[in-house]
C-alpha cells in the first residue's frame, strides 16, 4: 500500500507523488494493467519491473515509462528500501501522440543529460504551479525520451549536472525575458561565465536544441502572441526581436504555415475588434 498526492493537474498532465508506506509493504511481484501513459522518475528506494519477456531493477536516479494496456510486474524485496516515485501522467486524448513520441522508447531509458535536466526543471516548475509552463516542459520530456536512444553523451555526475543546469536556466529565462534584445553566443556565455563553445555545448545538450534556436522559437511565441492581440505587423517584427521585416515574415510563415498578417486577422477576428 502506497500514499499518493497530487503535486499538479493540467489539461495535459497530473504529476504524481508515490511513496509506499513500509509497515503496509507487500513484498514480492504483483501484476498490475496499467490505463494512461506514464513517465515515472525514481526518487528513493528500488524496485524490480518487467513487462512481457523484459525484466529489470531500478535505483534511486532511474526512471521508467509505462503504457496504457500493458501489464506490469513489479517487485519489492525486504532488502531494499521502498520506492519514492515521481510520476508524470499524461491525458488518454494525447495517447495516439505519446504513441509516437515514445514508439523506440525502452521500459526504462537511460537517464541522459537531457532528461536529468528536465527532471530538476520540474522542480521549479512544480512550484510555480504555472499550468502552460509545465504542458510545456511535458512536451519536451517525450521528445527528449524520443531521442534518448541515439543520445550517447557521457551522463554529468549529479553536482555537475547542478551547476550546468542552473548557468543554462539563467540565460533560458533570460531570453524568455529580453526576447526583444540583442543576443549573441559571446554574450549569453559571458552571463553566467562559461567560455562560448563551452557554453553552446551545454546548452544543445540540456535544452535539446543550440541557444539561437531556442531565441528564434522564443521570438517567434511572443510574435504569434502579440498579433492575435491585433498588434501591426511591422510594430511585431521589431518589438519581438528581429532585425529585418522580410526576415520576420519569411521565419514566421516557415514556422506557423500562415504570414504575420493572416496570424493577425485571426486574431482580430477571433475577438470581434475593428
Amino acid at each position: 500500500m502506497f500514499r499518493v498526492d497530487t503535486l499538479v493537474r493540467t489539461s495535459m498532465v497530473t504529476v504524481l507523488r508515490t511513496a509506499h508506506i513500509p509497515e503496509l509493504m507487500r513484498y514480492g511481484t504483483e501484476e498490475e494493467d496499467e490505463a494512461t501513459h506514464d513517465i515515472t522518475f525514481l526518487e528513493a528506494g528500488g524496485l524490480g519491473l518487467g513487462t512481457g519477456d523484459e525484466e529489470c531493477f531500478l535505483r534511486e536516479g532511474s526512471m521508467f515509462v509505462q503504457r496504457p494496456e500493458a501489464v506490469y510486474r513489479y517487485t519489492h524485496s525486504r532488502d531494499v528500501a521502498p520506492d519514492v516515485c515521481l510520476t508524470v501522467r499524461l491525458a488518454r486524448e494525447f495517447d495516439n501522440a505519446c504513441d509516437r513520441e515514445l514508439a523506440t522508447c525502452d521500459i526504462a531509458p537511460r537517464v541522459t543529460n537531457r532528461l536529468a535536466y528536465l527532471r530538476w526543471r520540474l522542480a521549479s516548475l512544480l512550484a510555480s504551479a504555472d499550468s502552460n509552463a509545465i504542458d510545456s516542459w511535458s512536451a519536451d520530456l517525450l521528445g527528449a525520451l524520443r531521442d534518448s536512444a541515439g543520445d550517447t553523451d557521457r551522463v554529468h555526475r549529479a553536482s555537475q549536472l547542478r551547476w550546468y543546469a542552473e548557468r543554462v536556466e539563467a540565460v533560458r529565462l533570460m531570453l524568455e525575458e529580453r526576447y526583444s534584445e540583442r543576443h549573441s553566443l559571446a554574450s549569453m556565455a559571458s552571463s553566467v561565465a562559461i567560455s562560448p563553445f563551452q557554453f553552446a555545448r551545454i546548452f544543445r545538450r540540456l535544452a535539446g536544441r543550440p541557444p539561437h534556436q531556442f531565441l528564434l522559437e522564443v521570438r517567434l511565441e511572443a510574435a504569434r502572441s502579440m498579433l492575435l492581440d491585433g498588434a501591426a505587423v511591422t510594430s511585431v517584427c521589431f518589438d519581438s526581436g528581429f532585425s529585418s521585416l522580410s526576415h520576420f515574415i519569411h521565419t514566421f510563415k516557415r514556422r506557423f504555415g500562415c504570414t504575420p498578417s493572416a496570424m493577425r486577422r485571426q486574431g482580430i477576428k477571433r475577438t470581434g475588434a475593428a
